[in-house]
């Protein structure tokens, strides 16, 4: 039993997907085509066709059979024994799915490695394709170690400011906010006029007391011993 690298596979296209033949799927896997073929026959309600598989007839054959034997023309003869043989009347060939499908049946090692050899080197190239090269990808230098340690102090210094500042912000929230007042406009105390300053002697004079004379007046009792007191304290009547 021959095997096959799953990147010397020859391209076969079907629906617009790369497909495999059941003898190069076998041959991928490490196993006998019959090996292949029993798996389907067990489990042929696991099989979806157009899913898992397409069913190759009539011209669609005889046409598949041309281009594949073209596809095979750089191999050698002995590195693969699946050349579409002409009293084929029909032919299975296997999607990526199907193909995972079998690598669960036979459940091998080799079954599994290869499965993601085929995935990615045959029905999805494109996605290696796409892939970064590695020259393109940016080549991170390894540090010394006095560049890590210098790194290293001057992130656990931005970590400490961090910290502090956030120490800083959690105080001012926790502060007392000034209550809203408000603004009281001041009073400007009314002056005494000559009248009221001669009637408030001559009242007290006559024996009456300050809360008196504040009610005669208008004017508040403190108002009134206030400037009784400051007028004694000149010496005379304002």
């Amino acid at each position: 039993m021959n095997t096959i690298n799953p990147q010397q596979l020859p391209q076969i296209r079907w629906q617009n997907q790369n497909v495999i033949t059941t003898e190069l799927l076998a041959q991928c896997y490490g196993t006998e085509t019959a090996r292949i073929r029993q798996s389907y026959s067990r489990n042929e309600s696991r099989f979806e066709e157009g899913k898992h598989f397409f069913k190759v007839e009539g011209d669609d054959l005889k046409n598949l059979r041309v281009s594949f034997s073209d596809s095979q023309s750089d191999l050698q003869p002995d590195e693969i024994e699946s050349q579409i043989s002409s009293k084929t009347r029909s032919l299975i060939l296997w999607t990526d799915k199907g193909a995972a499908r079998h690598s669960k049946i036979l459940d091998t090692d080799k079954a599994w490695d290869v499965f993601d050899q085929l995935e990615e080197s045959y029905f999805h190239p494109e996605r290696k394709a796409n892939a970064p090269h590695p020259l393109l990808t940016p080549i991170t230098t390894p540090l010394t170690l006095a560049q890590f340690n210098e790194r290293q102090k001057a992130l656990d210094a931005a970590q400490q400011a961090l910290h502090q500042a956030q120490i800083i912000v959690t105080a001012a929230d926790l502060l007392p906010k000034p209550a809203n007042r408000r603004k009281t406009k001041a009073i400007t105390p009314r002056k005494w006029t000559p009248e009221e300053v001669s009637a408030l002697h001559e009242m007290r004079a006559k024996g009456h007391t300050f809360p008196q004379i504040a009610r005669q007046l208008g004017r508040t009792e403190h108002s009134v011993a206030n400037h009784y007191q400051r007028d004694l304290a000149k010496g005379g009547v304002q």
